[in-house]
């Protein structure tokens, strides 16, 4: 092979690891500012399907982390280390 091929063909594939790397860290970069930036806070959530008329269990329900920005009325909003039945327990869903 020609020694000017060989050479255009290096410099293209540096050239090539260069682009890959800086992509790269500019979209890690990107997202580690978008978990980092939404707070979030844990809402009780239902486990499963639930019937309505039935009574609530303990397992009916979980807490899931759900970002602040984004929270509903009426959302139960867990306090310190609150367990799911501290909650609503003894209840009928409606």
């Amino acid at each position: 092979m020609n020694k000017n091929i060989l050479i255009v063909l290096a410099g293209g594939f540096l050239i090539a690891v260069l682009v890959a790397v800086i992509v790269q860290s500019s979209l890690s970069s990107s997202k580690k500012k978008e978990a980092v930036a939404e707070k979030r806070v844990e809402i009780l959530v239902a486990a499963k399907n639930l019937k309505t008329g039935n009574e609530i269990k303990s397992g009916d329900f979980k807490w899931q982390k759900w970002p602040e920005e984004t929270l509903f009325v009426g959302a139960i909003i867990r306090d310190d280390e609150q367990e799911t039945t501290d909650a609503v327990s003894g209840t009928l869903l409606r």
